[in-house]
């Protein structure tokens, strides 16, 4: 397997990267079924040639996510630094993880006016 690209054997990839992102991604109030969506088409391209990879990503991001130019940009940002499969690999793992993350603190800011002593 290929060694990763520099953006993706960075230890911070999926730590303060994906916080950045979603941060940047909830305050744009991106809904959650978005980026659920974004994660699913994602998979989907994980078997794209490299060569092809930033066209792909780019008539994703402007077929789909047009109206969505946070995640298009990231989308077309992410994917002009994909140099090999083993760093497409690790794009798809860190959409499928900002999905992941929005959707758990999302159930975890529902639930935590639930909770006995929660913020309101």
């Amino acid at each position: 397997m290929a060694a990763l690209s520099p953006p993706f054997a960075s230890r911070e990839l999926n730590g303060e990267i994906l916080l950045d992102e979603l941060r940047d991604l909830r305050q744009s109030a991106v809904p959650q079924r978005h980026l659920n969506d974004c994660a699913i088409a994602v998979r989907m391209l994980r078997k794209t040639p490299v060569a092809e990879v930033p066209r792909r990503f780019r008539e994703l991001a402007q077929d789909r996510f047009a109206n969505l130019p946070e995640v298009a940009g990231m989308l077309v940002r992410w994917s002009m630094q994909v140099h090999s499969d083993a760093d497409l690999a690790a794009l798809c793992g860190h959409i499928e993880r900002l999905a992941l993350a929005s959707a758990l603190l999302n159930a975890i800011y529902r639930s935590g006016g639930r909770l006995p002593g929660g913020a309101r």
